[in-house]
């Protein structure tokens, strides 16, 4: 998937948005929250490569890393807490887009307040 598309898929998830908020950096995007402005992930550019930034699950991180090569350890985040997804890789759009309708629930606190209750 391209770094358009997934700009695309997550702008068409309800309350989320995207931005460019790093002055004089007109290639990263930071996909967040409308309400509470948290990041759900980030689009860099890494080694001339587009990477996705997505939080996931301990367990599921190392799986994923298992079953697909364009998955690997957080690239600038927490590496225990969030995936790097290589945009363009082994890693299906269906796939992609499950990671990042994931991530979106992971980071939106007013889901999880509910599911504690």
């Amino acid at each position: 998937m391209k770094k358009e598309a997934v700009i695309e898929y997550a702008q068409s998830l309800c309350g989320a948005a995207w931005d460019k908020p790093f002055e004089g950096d007109f290639d990263t995007v930071v996909l967040r929250h409308s309400d509470t402005r948290k990041w759900f992930g980030i689009i860099m550019n890494h080694e001339g490569r587009d990477i996705l930034n997505l939080k996931c699950e301990p367990d599921h991180s190392d799986f994923l890393k298992q079953q697909f090569e364009g998955i690997i350890e957080a690239y600038h985040m927490n590496k225990r807490l969030w995936i790097t997804v290589i945009l363009e890789s082994d890693v299906t759009d269906d796939e992609l887009k499950r990671l990042i309708s994931h991530s979106f629930m992971l980071t939106d606190k007013k889901k999880r307040k509910n599911k504690s209750k």
